[in-house]
């Protein structure tokens, strides 16, 4: 009964580690380094293949210049093409589109003004993703051409992006 009971507890705690060994296929992430800048996001990523995968992610930006203040919520999403065989980690590249509704803020000569409106914005990451045991560190760069205008002013045109994304990986 003791063997048993000891064969029966090993292949339980074998086996049940065996998942913590395994690729991971979902990533929950975010970005430390904007918030310093006004920014924030997090970012779910699922592995839908062996090659691909989609990333559904949560935005604010938030800041003031003068007499001016800016926020802005909003959502994107990633299709990634991982060229290594092992979504959700290593080199990637893909398209990404972003919708944030952006309100701003001002006062003109003791006037307040507000105004709210929708930008959009397509574009293009390349990627990189590292994953140890269930932590993981991302690190991107691309670009989106935003659309859009508060006031008749146009606010759109192409952006560079810098990412770096901190997360669990499972």
């Amino acid at each position: 009964m003791r063997r048993l009971m000891f064969i029966s507890l090993s292949l339980f705690f074998l086996f049940g580690s065996l998942d913590s060994f395994a690729q991971p296929k979902r990533a929950i992430t975010i970005n430390p380094i904007g918030l310093v800048f006004g920014t924030f996001n997090a970012q779910f990523e699922l592995a839908l293949s062996e090659r691909n995968a989609v990333a559904i992610r949560g935005n604010y930006v938030g800041y003031d210049i003068g007499s001016y203040k800016n926020s802005a919520f909003g959502g994107g999403a990633h299709y990634k093409w991982y060229f290594n065989n092992k979504a959700i980690t290593g080199i990637w590249a893909g398209p990404a589109a972003d919708v944030l509704l952006w309100t701003a803020d001002w006062d003109v000569f003791g006037i307040s003004k507000s105004e709210t409106t929708l930008f959009a914005g397509v574009g293009a990451d390349l990627g990189y993703k590292w994953a140890w045991g269930k932590f993981c560190l991302e690190l991107s760069a691309g670009g989106r051409f935003y659309f859009g205008e508060i006031s008749g002013l146009s606010f759109g045109g192409f952006l560079p992006s810098l990412g770096l994304g901190v997360g669990y990986a499972w």
